[in-house]
């Protein structure tokens, strides 16, 4: 064996080693940051007691992960709710207590959120329980990773609810960026916002375009603007969108990475207005006396 060919080989053993090293402490650093990634998923079967006060209206928040846990954004996000329902005179209650999901305690509230929920956070009955809900006339908005591709062995969820596949996000680098564009100036939910505004987070792609599969888009994001990597969608890349599912009504809203976007005041105002869409808040009843 040469000289050169001996070189070329240790070379390559010390390539295989820095990469096994490296692909070693990734997953040990994701084992410890991420525990629940790397065990069993957890079902709750014993429902939490809530002390809800006298209101008119009424959120249940849901922040579950039996995937990958947004340790920032959660927090931030809950936060954010806490202080619409001060500011709003709202009920609001923080779970992560997937057994809150039962036609008794989801009677209760007029919308729920899922706060960056991960992961096959519900048993089959309390899919059905929920499923029952949002038909039935409950609202949902989901923010971020409440459509990620964690979801996608739920039919009724991912396709009814979100109705677009999770691909991939960024990665070199992961949190850029971009212009996001108004499409739906008219909608209760995107008024008095922007046409076009900048913000920075991790924006996530999908298998295709929502629009004209019974979504209303309200905003995109402009590709031209970061760099989506191998997950380009094209010219119609939308983030935001909602529509009505049986009697209920349903938002999904991609942003939300990072803690900092929920400091955006013009993405404030946006999940404000989702959220009093989504419950019909301040709406005539259409109830029969």
């Amino acid at each position: 064996m040469s000289r050169s060919v001996k070189i070329s080989l240790w070379v390559l053993l010390l390539l295989v080693v820095v990469v096994a090293l490296f692909i070693g402490n990734f997953i040990a650093t994701q084992k410890s940051q991420q525990p629940q990634m790397f065990a069993d998923p957890v079902f709750e079967t014993l429902a939490p007691v809530f002390d809800l006060p006298e209101r008119n209206f009424s959120v249940l928040v849901f922040s579950k992960t039996n995937g990958f846990r947004h340790h920032e954004a959660i927090p931030a996000a809950n936060q954010l709710l806490r202080e619409f329902a001060e500011q709003g005179q709202w009920a609001i209650a923080l779970t992560e207590n997937g057994a809150v999901f039962n036609s008794e305690h989801l009677t209760q509230f007029d919308l729920v959120v899922w706060n960056n929920v991960t992961g096959p956070a519900l048993t089959a009955d309390q899919q059905t329980a929920f499923e029952t809900y949002v038909e039935n006339g409950g609202g949902f908005l989901g923010i971020h990773a409440a459509g990620d591709g964690s979801h996608k062995d739920w039919d009724w969820y991912a396709n009814q609810v979100i109705k677009s596949k999770f691909t991939m996000h960024p990665m070199w680098p992961q949190i850029q960026t971009a212009t996001l564009n108004l499409e739906s100036a008219a909608h209760p939910i995107t008024e008095s916002l922007p046409a076009q505004w900048q913000m920075q987070d991790e924006w996530y792609s999908f298998a295709s375009s929502v629009r004209g599969q019974g979504s209303e888009v309200l905003m995109t994001v402009d590709e031209t603007t970061y760099d989506p990597n191998f997950w380009s969608m094209g010219e119609d890349h939308p983030l935001i969108w909602a529509h009505e599912q049986g009697a209920g009504r349903v938002v999904y809203s991609a942003p939300g990475h990072t803690a900092a976007v929920y400091e955006d005041e013009r993405y404030q105002r946006l999940l404000h207005q989702a959220i009093v869409w989504v419950s019909r808040a301040g709406e005539p009843s259409t109830a029969e006396d």
